[in-house]
């Protein structure tokens, strides 16, 4: 049985490695601040929920603290 070997050349692999770690950071980065933004948020939905004025009570629950605007379609924040 022989083995026959194979040559192949790859050019840009420092800058391949270069991009996949700063994609890291970026998403680490997001992360961070989304963390820090819904925490943040919180004390005013909560500030907003005391404030609203409570007829059935819809409004105050309806405030929540979400990654994405409602947009007033009838859909909870995250989905």
């Amino acid at each position: 049985m022989s083995l026959k070997s194979s040559k192949f050349s790859f050019e840009g692999g420092k800058a391949l490695e270069k991009a996949l770690r700063d994609i890291g950071k970026a998403a680490t980065a997001r992360n961070v601040a989304e963390k820090a933004l819904m925490t943040a948020a919180e004390p005013i939905a909560e500030e907003a929920r005391r404030l609203a004025p409570v007829d059935e009570g819809f409004l105050r629950k309806s405030i929540k603290v979400g990654k994405r605007a409602n947009y007033g379609r009838g859909r909870s924040p995250n989905a």
